[in-house]
C-alpha cells in the first residue's frame, strides 16, 4: 500500500495495492530484489522493487531466533533513487504482533508506512500480512528492523541501501568501488537466550567468529572501497570500528554526506550508520576488521578479515592474537563531523527558530504500593485515579524509569495518525503542560507548525543515572547544532538557560551534520533543529531506555490530517473497550 504526496504535501493520490498507481509506476513491471540491486545510472526509469518477507521463529545453530525468510540478518534491500520499494510482510509468529520500521527513510508523503505500531499503523497480527510501499527518496546507508526492541534483538533487522548515479555522490572521486552487495556491514549482538537483553557476543553480518566463521572482505591491492557500517544493536551498546594497519576516510553519517575525515577509529551508537573508504594500499596479506563494544557490550569484541588478493586463511592465527584497540577520547562519532554538500546554502540553518522546546531526560525512581494500582471495576461515572502500570508493582516496589519531562511514553489505544478520533483523549499530554495529566505515562505529543523551524534542547540531567541516551527521530533529519561537554555534577535546564544568556553556547548554523540518530551525553545536552516540513506523526524515541521498563519517547505532529480516501483503505485496529461497554 502507499500514498505519495509532493514534498510532504498530500496529493490527489489513491491506493491501489495491486499496481500501486499512486506512485506513477503503472506502466512498469514489478522487479525482484536481484534486478533492483543494480548500478544506478542517469536516464534509467525507476523500478518497482518487490520483496516478500516471511517472519517466523526458526532454529539457527541450535538457537531459537526470529528470522526473515529463514535468515538473520534479513534479506538486504538495495535500490536506486526514486525506486518504489514494496515489502509484503507476512507474520508467522504464533501469538505475536510485529511492525517494521525503515530506519533512515523519511517517508515523505507516506507517513503511514513508517512502521510504528499504534502511532502510524495497526500492528501486523499473527497469521496476517501488511504491504509496505514507499518511494526511495533518501539516498544513503539505512536499515530496517522490527519496531519492538526485543524482536529486533532476536533477529528482525536487515540493511537498506539507496544509491544514486556515481557523479551525484559528493565524494565519488575518492573511491573506486561501491560494492553494496559485499561491503555493507551489519553489527548485531547475540544474547543469552530468546527475548533476553543480555548481550553475550558481537556478530558481523551474522558471523560470530566461532570455528573460523569470520566475515571476510576480499580486496585487490591498490583499490579503494566504500564500506557501509550499521550498528543494529537496539541496546546501550556503542561500538568502535578500527582496521588493522589501515586508516579510514569517513564519507557519510546516517546516510548523509559529511566533510571527509581521516581517522584511525570511530564510534557508532545504536542505530547510527557510517560510510568510509578502505584504501587497500598495504602489502598483500590478511588484516583485521575490529569491532569493540562499550557500555552494555563492554568487553565484547569481534573481528572480520580483510583479505587481499593472494592471501589466505592460514594467517588467521596472527589476527586472533591482536589486542583490541584501546578506546580514547579522541575517537570520533558522527555528530562531531561537518555536513558536506555541493551547495553550501543547503546546509545553512536559519538563525531563528520559531519554536524552542526543552526536553528534560532523567531516570526517575517510582515508589508505588499495591494500593496505588486500581484493580477494581470502574464505570465512566466514577472518578479516574492515577494509573500505574501493573508491571511496576509485580516484583519490586522501586522502579527506575527514564522519563521525558517527568512522563513515560504510552502508546495510544488506536493509531494516532490513521484513527485519531479513537484515541482516548485523557491519555494525551502535551509537551510543556504534562502536569495536567496525573498518570505517570501518557501519549506524549509535541505539535509543530508546518514548515516552521523547531529547536529542541535535549537535556540529560544525570542526577539519577550515569548512562548516556541515544535518540532516533522518525520522518526528519536533525541538524545537530551543539553537543555539550559532560558536567560532572549534572546540569539543569536553568543552568543551560544561563549559559545561553551569557552567549556560552555556540550553535553551528553553517554546516551542522544532519542525523536521524544522536547521542545525548549523560550530564550534558544536545541542541538540534528540525525543519517541520514533513507531514505526519513522528516518533522521537530512546530505544534502549525502555528495554527493562517503560518507553521513553514523544510524538512530534506536523499537520497529520490524512485525506479520507487514504484513511478508508488503510487497515483499522480494533478499539479498546472498557468492561462497562462490553457488559452493557
Amino acid at each position: 500500500m502507499g500514498v505519495l504526496g509532493n514534498a510532504g504535501i498530500w496529493g490527489d493520490a489513491s491506493i491501489d495495492t495491486v499496481s500501486v498507481h499512486t506512485y506513477g509506476y503503472s506502466n512498469s513491471k514489478i522487479s525482484d530484489s536481484k534486478n533492483c540491486a543494480r548500478p544506478c545510472k542517469f536516464g534509467q526509469k525507476p523500478k518497482r522493487c518487490l520483496f516478500d518477507f516471511k517472519v517466523e521463529l526458526v532454529y539457527l545453530n541450535e538457537k531459537a531466533v526470529l528470522a526473515i525468510n529463514g535468515q538473520v540478518p534479513g534479506p538486504p534491500i538495495q535500490v536506486c533513487l526514486n525506486d518504489l520499494v514494496i515489502v509484503n510482510v507476512l507474520n508467522k509468529l504464533q501469538g505475536g504482533e510485529i511492525s517494521m520500521h525503515w530506519h533512515g527513510i523519511d517517508q515523505r508523503g507516506s507517513p503511514f508506512m513508517d512502521g510504528v505500531p499504534m502511532v502510524t499503523q495497526c500492528p501486523i497480527t499473527s497469521g496476517t500480512s501488511f504491504s509496505y510501499a514507499f518511494r526511495a527518496n533518501d539516498v544513503g546507508t539505512h536499515f530496517y528492523h522490527a519496531h519492538s526492541v526485543s524482536q529486533q534483538l532476536d533477529g528482525l533487522f536487515g540493511s537498506l541501501v539507496v544509491k544514486q548515479p556515481a557523479p551525484l555522490e559528493p565524494a565519488s572521486s575518492l573511491y573506486d568501488h561501491d560494492r553494496s552487495g559485499e561491503d555493507v556491514v551489519l553489527v548485531s549482538a547475540g544474547t543469552s537466550g530468546f527475548e533476553s537483553t543480555t548481550p553475550v557476543n558481537l556478530m558481523i553480518d551474522g558471523h560470530d567468529g566461532n570455528s573460523n566463521d569470520f566475515r571476510r572482505f576480499f580486496v585487490n591491492g591498490g583499490s579503494r572501497y566504500r564500506v557501509r557500517v550499521i550498528n543494529a544493536i537496539p541496546l546501550d551498546c556503542p561500538i568502535m570500528i578500527s582496521l588493522q594497519n589501515h586508516q579510514m576516510t569517513i564519507l557519510s553519517s546516517d546516510g548523509r554526506p559529511v566533510k571527509p575525515a581521516v581517522v584511525e577509529s570511530f564510534l557508532l551508537h545504536p542505530g547510527e550508520r557510517v560510510d568510509f573508504i578502505l584504501d587497500a594500499k598495504n602489502r598483500p596479506s590478511t588484516y583485521g576488521f575490529y569491532v569493540d563494544g562499550l557500555n552494555k557490550c563492554k568487553s565484547l569484541h569481534q573481528h572480520g578479515l580483510i583479505m587481499y588478493d593472494g592471501s589466505n586463511s592460514t594467517e588467521l592465527e596472527s589476527i586472533d592474537n591482536v589486542e583490541p584497540v584501546l578506546i580514547s577520547e579522541e575517537v570520533i562519532s558522527g555528530q562531531y563531523l561537518y555536513d558536506s554538500t555541493s551547495t553550501p546554502a543547503d546546509v545553512t540553518v536559519s538563525p531563528v527558530a520559531e519554536q524552542s522546546v526543552y526536553l528534560q531526560i532523567d531516570a526517575n525512581t517510582i515508589n508505588i504500593n499495591d494500593d496505588d494500582s486500581e484493580f477494581r471495576y470502574l464505570s465512566d461515572a466514577m472518578p479516574v485515579p492515577p494509573f500505574y502500570p501493573a508491571e511496576l508493582s509485580m516484583d519490586h516496589k522501586l522502579v527506575s524509569a527514564v522519563q521525558i519531562n517527568g512522563k513515560s511514553f504510552l502508546y495510544p489505544n488506536s493509531p494516532l495518525l490513521t484513527q485519531p478520533k479513537d484515541v482516548i483523549k485523557r491519555t494525551i499530554c502535551n509537551v510543556g503542560s504534562e502536569l495536567k495529566v496525573k498518570d505517570m505515562e501518557c501519549v506524549h505529543v509535541l505539535d509543530a507548525e508546518h514548515k516552521s523551524t523547531l529547536e529542541l534542547i535535549i537535556v540529560d540531567e544525570g542526577f539519577h543515572s550515569d548512562v548516556s541516551k541515544t535518540f532516533h527521530l522518525h520522518g526528519n533529519p536533525m541538524y545537530v547544532l551543539y553537543t555539550s561537554p559532560v558536567y560532572t555534577n549534572g546540569i539543569t535546564i536553568d543552568d543551560i538557560k544561563k549559559l545561553d544568556a551569557n552567549n556560552n553556547i555556540k550553535r553551528n548554523l553553517l554546516n551542522p551534520p544532519r542525523k536521524d540518530t544522536i547521542l545525548v551525553p549523560n550530564k550534558g545536552f544536545v541542541i538540534v533543529r528540525i525543519v517541520a516540513d514533513n507531514l505526519g506523526t513522528w516518533l522521537l524515541e530512546c530505544r534502549s531506555c525502555g528495554v527493562s521498563s517503560l518507553p521513553t519517547a514523544i510524538i512530534i505532529t506536523v499537520n497529520p490530517n490524512l485525506p479520507n480516501k487514504v484513511v478508508k483503505v488503510l487497515p483499522k485496529c480494533g478499539n479498546f473497550k472498557k468492561p462497562d461497554t462490553l457488559l452493557a
